[in-house]
């Protein structure tokens, strides 16, 4: 089954989005701090790992700086409500980022939007790896 992260530090973000997404067919794990990303990531591979984009620790992009050479073929996704669409052009250029998208979200492209990231996921990965 594949699986989706999201990190954000708000816990009324993260429910809402367990909530919006409990009948969708990948698993999701939601976390609110670096380290709980962290030690979900040590312990099981995600298709796709989204991330809000500020949090009291790290950012989303230097977030995805360390935990990439972990998972270099996830898909990985900033979804914030203060996005700056220059941060997110270099992030995306440079390839820190494979997608932004900013809240609030609408539900059925937000539905959307993860199953085309577990589609890039698969398209750059091997069957007998995924």
């Amino acid at each position: 089954m594949n699986k989706v992260l999201y990190l954000d530090d708000d816990c009324e973000i993260l429910a809402g989005f367990k909530r919006i997404l409990r009948n969708e067919p990948y698993s999701l794990v939601t976390v609110n701090s670096v380290k709980m990303a962290r030690h979900e990531i040590q312990k099981q591979d995600f298709q796709v790992i989204i991330s809000d984009y500020r949090m009291p620790d790290l950012s989303g992009i230097e977030f995805f700086k360390l935990i990439k050479p972990s998972s270099p073929k996830s898909v990985f996704v900033i979804l914030s409500g203060y996005t700056d669409e220059t941060i997110m052009k270099d992030a995306l250029s440079n390839k820190l980022i494979d997608h932004y998208a900013c809240k609030p979200w609408d539900i059925n492209e937000l539905k959307e939007s993860i199953s085309k990231y577990i589609d890039d996921y698969q398209s750059r990965c091997p069957k007998d790896e995924q």
